[in-house]
């Protein structure tokens, strides 16, 4: 069979209808070897190199035959820039095809590449079927977080998804505020369906010090799908090192997959706890521990409303007061869209100038 070919270029087009601040276009078209019949509808889906949505277009066809060249008008309130970007393409309501490429720095020129069997491609079938629809993924890249890659993240998931007969359980390391944000609502979210009642969050420390009882946390994994586990720094006594070696025996099991046990904590917490407790080291490997770093490019934004809180357990360790400064990294929703949009605003007049002076 030829090949089905995407092509794609900036422009701008003055007779198309859109918000002034919305008008960034790019242009994309799709050209069959022959004309294609059983469609009732084609339609595109632009996301950025980070997969978040950019834009969108479909297309109708007016008769019962689809010509060979479709083309489609996706606006965007963002500057289309060389940058990567993934493009879906999908046939009667369901992904098909998918190829990713940087448009021409230019206007009015085209870049062109062959469209993929998304089968071809099962990561991106996975993020286009399983992650994508969902609320929580356009957290993954906030202004406040700094997770690992999205396509990192995206393929990690994926062969999560497909393994068998491994553990289930996850490990994130990093910077501590990071971890826990990364496991709450990004890890959990996923494993849950973002359903907050079917998550439980504790720290080890209350376990070691008795403010968290094993009938109380053997009724947890009764009940819960996903229990988030902070890592601190403990003192590791002989009775300590047995307490976490009878937890990680518990969890190692191979009978044992539900609920799905997220550990987090600092770099130096989780590697001490590995030095002092072999039954949890031997449950992580590459495949399920993902690593966090703080964003050193920006400094982080106070908020303070609780939009994507979830339920968690009063701490009283000092270790844990990341708690508290999680609290204050999201809300604000209103004033964030005002300034955006400001943003945005400020940003198309200033490209249409210098579009209009140059073109």
């Amino acid at each position: 069979m030829e090949n089905i070919i995407l092509r794609a270029m900036r422009t701008f087009d003055e007779s198309v209808c859109a918000p002034e601040y919305a008008r960034n276009q790019l242009a994309i078209e799709i050209i069959f070897p022959e004309p294609p019949v059983f469609i009732n509808e084609l339609a595109v889906r632009v996301y950025s190199e980070d997969y978040q949505l950019i834009g969108a277009d479909v297309y109708s066809p007016s008769s019962q035959k689809t010509p060979r060249k479709v083309r489609f008008i996706v606006l965007s309130d963002t500057f289309w820039d060389e940058n990567l970007y993934h493009i879906f393409v999908f046939q009667n309501g369901l992904p098909k095809w998918t190829v990713s490429l940087s448009p021409s720095p230019s206007y009015e020129v085209w870049k062109k590449e062959k469209l993929d069997e998304l089968e071809s491609h099962p990561d991106k079938k996975f993020f286009i079927e399983r992650l994508c629809p969902t609320d929580w993924w356009q957290n993954m890249y906030s202004e406040q977080f700094h997770f690992p890659s999205a396509e990192k993240v995206i393929g990690k998931l994926y062969s999560y998804s497909e393994a068998e007969g491994v553990c289930p359980h996850l490990l994130v390391t990093g910077n501590n505020l990071m971890t826990k944000a990364f496991s709450c609502f990004i890890l959990a979210a996923y494993l849950t369906g973002n359903d907050k009642s079917e998550q439980a969050v504790f720290s080890l420390g209350e376990l070691v010090s008795g403010n968290l009882k094993w009938s109380e946390l053997a009724e947890h994994i009764r009940q819960k799908q996903v229990i988030v586990m902070n890592v601190p720094q403990l003192e590791y006594s002989a009775s300590t090192v047995n307490l976490l070696s009878m937890l990680g025996d518990i969890l190692s099991k191979e009978d044992f997959s539900h609920p799905v046990f997220i550990f987090h904590g600092a770099e130096e917490h989780v590697n001490q706890l590995f030095q002092e407790c072999e039954a949890i080291t031997g449950m992580f490997a590459e495949y399920n521990t993902f690593r966090i770093s703080l964003s050193t490019e920006m400094p982080p934004i106070t908020l303070n409303d609780t939009e994507f809180q979830p339920a968690l357990r009063e701490t009283p360790f000092a270790e844990f007061s990341a708690e508290e400064e999680l609290q204050q990294m999201v809300g604000l929703k209103q004033l964030k869209e005002d300034i955006q949009e400001a943003r945005m605003m400020s940003l198309f007049l200033k490209e249409r100038r210098v579009y209009r002076r140059h073109g």
